[in-house]
């Protein structure tokens, strides 16, 4: 690595730790699993672990505090995860291998046991109580968020008469409670819900309460600016593509005769209805 002169982000902050710990600074490896309102997999940074409580997040040799946010994505856009976690030495008692015997019952992206539960250090987060009123009551149930097509799990929770306690979720975020076993997602077990500042939105389709949506993007504005990185482009003509994004020039737009679906959730997704766009 060290000839190649690259790598991902585990790379970078792993090669960073060890020479910063060496030297007695207190530098921890801080990680997602999922984005709760982009696409995307893991990301891991480090940070540097005040006397104060606080950390100072930054990126192994790429971004130096303070400089670095681990959520900016261009200027003001940002993504969001739903949980951090921190890299320890030690094993957490609350890791779903001590929580569940069957492997198969782990999903492989929370398949780890030595963490602390950091999201409170970075974002708002509440605690979250969801009591299922159906007959299935798992033993263990997971929140998940969608990301990349799928509801993707990103915490668990243990039952107690229906009802599972989630610590620490970042809010303005969407979830949907899962069963998860034999390497695979189950079903949903209750409708997805919003989890906002001022409280809880639950999303459960009113058959009965129709409107009309006009469909101006086909992605959000999120989506949009993180297309153009990895892209083979100049800087200059990344910047000038983003400023469009930004000013709402260069989004993606539905296309002129192209037929498009929309679809509700609801146990499952419910074609709603196609339309041919016709501008």
């Amino acid at each position: 690595m060290t000839e190649a002169k690259t790598g991902d982000c585990w790379a970078m902050t792993n090669t960073i730790t060890y020479p910063l710990r060496a030297l007695g600074i207190p530098a921890a490896i801080d990680f997602i699993t999922n984005w709760g309102n982009a696409n995307g997999g893991g990301h891991a940074w480090n940070a540097l672990v005040l006397n104060n409580g606080k950390d100072i997040p930054f990126l192994g040799f790429e971004a130096s505090p303070p400089d670095y946010s681990p959520f900016r994505i261009y200027k003001s856009t940002k993504r969001y995860p739903p949980k951090i976690f921190r890299k320890t030495f030690s094993t957490n008692t609350a890791a779903l291998s001590n929580l569940v015997s069957a492997t198969d019952a782990i999903p492989s992206s929370l398949n780890f046991d030595r963490f602390v539960d950091v999201t409170h250090h970075y974002l708002p987060t509440k605690n979250i109580k969801v009591t299922l009123k159906s007959k299935v009551c798992p033993e263990l149930a997971y929140l998940s968020v969608f990301s990349n097509g799928f509801w993707q799990p990103v915490y668990w929770a243990k039952g107690n008469s229906g009802s599972y306690i989630y610590d620490r979720m970042a809010t303005g975020l969407l979830y949907m409670p899962i069963m998860f076993g034999n390497s695979k997602i189950n079903g949903a077990l209750d409708y997805p819900f919003a989890v906002l500042e001022q409280g809880i939105t639950r999303f459960k389709p009113e058959k009965d309460r129709l409107q009309d949506i006009m469909i101006t993007n086909t992605q959000s504005l999120e989506l949009d600016a993180l297309a153009l990185f990895g892209l083979d482009i100049s800087s200059e003509t990344f910047y000038h593509r983003m400023e469009a994004v930004m000013s709402d020039e260069n989004r993606s737009k539905p296309i002129n005769g192209k037929i498009y679906k929309l679809f509700y959730w609801d146990y499952g997704w419910v074609l709603a209805g196609e339309k041919k766009n016709i501008t």
